[in-house]
């Protein structure tokens, strides 16, 4: 039993000098993927199309009429695609350019 409670007292000590040791990796902050003060203006033109697409995509909803639905849907993803092909994503480009086919 003596035994037993000595190699419990040695494993909880490995244990908690494993645990309290100080990480010696510095850490990397993630860098932002798109800054609204950035001095870029290629990346403020594509946020900015990218949100008048989805503000165009929020007027297609409320309209009754399906014909202009099919317009500012087609203009929302018109706008979307200038910010697509300009932040270089063309998968997204391709199946914005598929939809507008499509209507």
């Amino acid at each position: 039993l003596q035994e037993l409670h000595q190699l419990n007292k040695s494993v909880g000590r490995r244990t908690k000098s494993t645990l309290l040791k100080k990480v010696t990796q510095p850490v990397e902050t993630p860098k932002p993927i798109n800054k609204t003060s950035s001095n870029n203006p290629e990346i403020d033109m594509s946020t900015f199309f990218s949100h008048m697409g989805l503000a165009l995509m929020g007027v297609s909803y409320m309209n009754q009429d399906i014909f202009f639905l099919r317009l500012t849907a087609i203009g929302s993803l018109a706008t979307s695609m200038i910010s697509q092909y300009r932040l270089r994503q063309s998968g997204l480009f391709r199946w914005n350019a598929l939809f507008i086919g499509i209507n």
